[in-house]
């Protein structure tokens, strides 16, 4: 489990951060896909979705490793900070097993529907998440 250090959310929201360019989405019901603002980060990492500050951090990532026959397929929890017109908000995001709702509630927490787990990417080192809104 990675462990982060981060100055307070105020500090963050001042942190000067480029501007990600937009992901496009996946067609929707044959229409053309339409740009949803999203962000790819690794554990630890700062950046912008919109208006607002997203900080990664921390991942459990309990997926089956490729190449490997599991029972289960696993899932990615991830805990993110989102700092958004002056106020943040601590987030546990889940990006489920193939048949379960990408919104799935997280026991004891409540459900971010604006924010959520689009795709995830790599392994150990090299994973990143990619957070839409």
């Amino acid at each position: 489990m990675l462990t982060l250090l981060l100055a307070s959310p105020a500090a963050l929201a001042q942190t000067a951060i480029p501007q990600p360019t937009p992901q496009p989405a996946p067609l929707l019901s044959g229409k053309a896909p339409a740009l949803l603002p999203s962000v790819q980060l690794r554990p630890g990492e700062l950046g912008t979705l919109g208006q607002a500050r997203v900080a990664l951090l921390s991942v459990n990532d309990s997926r089956c490793p490729e190449g490997v026959a599991c029972i289960w397929a696993g899932e990615v929890q991830a805990r993110v900070l989102l700092i958004e017109k002056g106020r943040w908000r601590l987030l546990r995001l889940k990006w489920p097993a193939p048949g379960t709702s990408s919104h799935e509630q997280i026991p004891g927490q409540s459900a971010d529907p604006s924010l959520h787990i689009t795709a995830v990417s790599g392994w150990g080192d090299e994973l990143r998440l990619t957070l839409s809104r």
